[in-house]
């Protein structure tokens, strides 16, 4: 499995990491990880993602504009958006999201979405 978090805010990017390699360590499972600090970057990486953990609100390009971009050019991988604003969630529904989950992650809720 192949799985992106693109944050722009580092402590948010590498705790929902720290989370995920744990995860990955319990149930070991074959599971590479990849963080990028804005959406840029992620759209430039060549790879096919199984999972995108996505912020909402990025300088530059936004979370929401990334998620649009992704499916114009058909990329169908499940994106969980992860924000502080929850009012973007009826907005986020246009991208066809998997889950939307507010920041701080939590251990628990990224172990449920996991296992899901």
């Amino acid at each position: 499995m192949l799985i992106a978090i693109c944050d722009d805010e580092a402590v948010c990017r590498d705790a929902l990491y720290d989370i995920l390699s744990a995860y990955r360590s319990t149930h070991r499972l074959p599971m590479d990880i990849y963080k990028f600090d804005n959406a840029a970057a992620l759209l430039e990486s060549k790879r096919r993602f199984d999972l995108i953990f996505l912020d909402y609100q990025m300088p530059g390009l936004n979370g929401m504009d990334t998620a649009r971009t992704l499916r114009s050019r058909n990329v169908t991988c499940s994106i969980v958006f992860i924000t502080s604003y929850p009012k973007f969630v009826l907005e986020s529904f246009e991208v066809q999201p998997y889950r939307f989950l507010l920041k701080p992650a939590q251990t628990e809720q990224i172990h449920e979405l996991m296992n899901g």
